[in-house]
C-alpha cells in the first residue's frame, strides 16, 4: 500500500475499513480465547470439587 509508509503509516492502516476489520476480528478472537481459558479453568475446579466431595 503506498500511502501505508511513514511515520502515521499505521494509524492510516487502522482507520482504514480492512484495518479495522482486522482489528476487531483480533479482538474477537482474542476475548474467544480468553472465554476457553477461563471455561476450562472453572470447569476443571468444579470436577475437582466435586469429586472432593464425593
Amino acid at each position: 500500500m503506498p500511502f501505508a509508509k511513514g511515520r502515521y503509516g499505521s494509524r492510516l492502516w487502522n482507520w482504514t475499513r480492512f484495518g479495522r476489520i482486522t482489528q476487531l476480528g483480533d479482538v474477537a478472537e482474542l476475548s474467544l480465547a480468553v472465554r476457553r481459558m477461563i471455561h476450562a479453568l472453572v470447569m476443571s475446579r468444579v470436577e475437582n470439587a466435586s469429586l472432593a466431595a464425593l
